[in-house]
């Protein structure tokens, strides 16, 4: 599962090499374009904070533990302003990394912290299952 991370751009970038093509690097700048439609997993996490740059990972597998039922977007933030800019009604903020699951850009929850795969697996479980 190789990631890098292109630490120039602001915010950094991922660059995802064999990946499953329902995980997707994005950006504050192309975000709005691909949450908007389908069953999404974002992933906030800070550009600053190791713990949550190592938790790419961990948001990879459990995507691909869900064999593609939603899609996921790895997106890097600088400043808390811009997930709540994007995400209006995610009260949480100051903590990271954040997790946003949302169905045609409507937020069904948000987590946040390493240890919440299997609550974000219930609710991708509970959304497909209809």
């Amino acid at each position: 599962m190789p990631v890098r991370i292109d630490q120039s751009t602001d915010p950094v970038q991922f660059i995802f090499a064999d990946e499953p093509e329902y995980c997707h690097a994005l950006n504050r700048n192309n975000i709005a374009k691909y949450i908007s439609k389908g069953l999404w997993i974002v992933y906030y996490c800070a550009q600053w904070s190791i713990p949550d740059l190592s938790g790419v990972e961990t948001a990879l597998g459990l995507a691909k533990s869900l064999n593609g039922a939603a899609q996921l977007g790895i997106c890097a933030f600088d400043d808390f302003a811009d997930i709540a800019e994007r995400h209006t009604e995610v009260t949480e903020r100051y903590v990271s990394p954040l997790w946003v699951v949302s169905r045609d850009g409507a937020v069904l929850g948000w987590l946040s912290g390493l240890g919440v795969c299997d609550t974000i697996r219930d609710i991708i479980h509970k959304e497909t299952s209809y």
